[in-house]
């Protein structure tokens, strides 16, 4: 049995709630209708949020990249599967 624990569990996610006013909902709804219509809102703001992020040099994508990589191999080793 292996038992890994890492700095951050990527495939954890923590709750918000979050209030926005009419106009920044105007803002993200027109975004998904010109961008990304298939998106539900929430993933809308999470993809946004996201990209602000990164853009300020606060998120780095190709990290997260690589710790659900990483998690995925630690899964499937737990798992007793070999890629």
């Amino acid at each position: 049995m292996a038992i890994v624990f890492l700095p951050t569990q990527p495939g954890e996610s923590v709750e918000y709630m979050l209030s926005i006013d009419t106009r920044l909902v105007a803002a993200v709804d027109k975004w998904r209708a010109e961008r990304a219509p298939e998106m539900e809102a929430s993933q809308a703001v999470e993809f946004l949020l996201r990209e602000a992020l990164a853009t300020e040099g606060y998120f780095d994508p190709a990290n997260e990249t690589r710790q659900e990589v990483l998690l995925a191999a630690f899964q499937q080793a737990a798992a007793g599967k070999s890629s």
